[in-house]
């Protein structure tokens, strides 16, 4: 029978915290160097600043505890038998990110010039869409993920009770 930490009431795991952290600390890096480089102009490093970036905002979004739902650890069992999906997922959704952004890149030429241009401090017109748009993905990326091993352990649940009540 397994032990799931997942559901354990006041755990407190110093070494997950310390991956929380470093995790946030990479997240907003990674938000000043992306917002650095792309008002810098330096497009191809902001894209590639962009994939921490997103890596970094799942993952934090996928295993905190937020709005009163419970944390999830990378070393549950459930959670450890769903990561290698949750991995292809991931890199299905960045090739889809990435996909968008080139498509928005390549189409700008063709868009009229009030979509590129700057709103006083503000970004550009297409550069707000791109932004919604990829928070978007971002957000449903780490659902999805929540939902993976919220269903991973549901199912550990139901066999946990079938074992029960078999032992009966």
């Amino acid at each position: 029978c397994m032990h799931d930490i997942c559901r354990e009431k006041e755990v407190f795991f110093s070494r997950r915290t310390a991956l929380i952290v470093a995790l946030l600390m990479t997240f907003l890096l990674s938000l000043i160097v992306f917002i650095f480089l792309e008002m810098s102009g330096h497009t191809g490093c902001a894209l590639a600043e962009f994939v921490l970036l997103h890596l970094s905002a799942v993952t934090l979004y996928s295993f905190a505890a937020n709005r009163g739902e419970p944390p999830y650890f990378f070393t549950c069992p459930m959670v450890r038998r769903e990561l290698k999906k949750m991995m292809r997922r991931h890199v299905l959704y960045l090739l889809a990110l990435l996909c968008v952004l080139l498509s928005a890149n390549a189409a700008s030429i063709l868009l009229p010039a009030f979509w590129m241009q700057p709103l006083g401090h503000n970004p550009s017109i297409l550069g707000d869409a791109l932004y919604i748009l990829c928070t978007a993905i971002i957000l449903i990326q780490a659902m999805g993920n929540r939902k993976i091993m919220e269903c991973a352990h549901l199912r550990f649940t139901d066999t946990d009770d079938e074992d029960d009540s078999s032992a009966a």
